[in-house]
């Protein structure tokens, strides 16, 4: 899954059908989560990493920028799943 090629179509694909709509990307990996997140900073695209490592302090802000529409799209590393509420994610 973390290869160039996957993630230029995970890009792509963002940019053709839901450019500046909130989302959330599912990674595989911590390693996995950077290069998506390098990939679609380089695109202009405001985007963040969550994963277990992440403090608990810095989850709530980039949660909370995320619903206030400031963060475009949270990555995700076994952070999120069923119960996140964010009703605005298209």
């Amino acid at each position: 899954m973390d290869k160039g090629s996957i993630r230029a179509q995970l890009l792509d694909s963002y940019q053709k059908l839901a450019k500046g709509k909130k989302g959330i990307i599912y990674s595989i990996s911590r390693k996995h989560s950077d290069h998506i997140c390098q990939e679609f900073k380089e695109a202009g695209i405001s985007i963040v990493r969550i994963d277990s490592e992440t403090p608990r302090s810095e989850r709530r802000l980039y949660v909370q920028r995320f619903k206030d529409g400031l963060i475009d799209i949270i990555v995700n590393v076994d952070i999120f799943s069923e119960g996140f509420d964010c009703p605005d994610i298209e």
